[in-house]
């Protein structure tokens, strides 16, 4: 594990998610990051997949500003798919004969 990969797009992942990705860090310059980046693939429980890329060009925000910002980045793929499963499930219990549908 690198030292910088838990605060990055990790920081943001739930347990039961997986990550395989690697950091960039460029240098600090004139008061600010050259590059600060984090590519990875983001595994959700059910085994799909999402290819995410954070690639920070120039910035003067505060490190712990930085790495929450990947962290959210990740943590709003969490959201999609946590929306796209309880959809999921809801369209199967509507299709389900004989059982309630939630208040239908």
């Amino acid at each position: 594990e690198a030292r910088t990969g838990p605060r990055r797009l990790k920081g943001g992942l739930p347990s039961g998610w997986s990550i395989a990705h690697k950091t960039g860090t460029g240098q600090d310059w004139r008061g600010g990051s050259i590059g600060i980046n984090d590519v990875a693939v983001l595994t959700a429980p059910d085994g799909r997949s999402y290819a995410v890329v954070v690639l920070m060009k120039r910035t003067t925000k505060p490190v712990p500003a930085r790495l929450a910002f990947m962290q959210q980045v990740s943590k709003a793929v969490v959201t999609s798919w946590e929306r796209e499963r309880d959809d999921a499930r809801k369209t199967l219990a509507s299709l389900r004969p004989g059982e309630s549908s939630g208040g239908r």
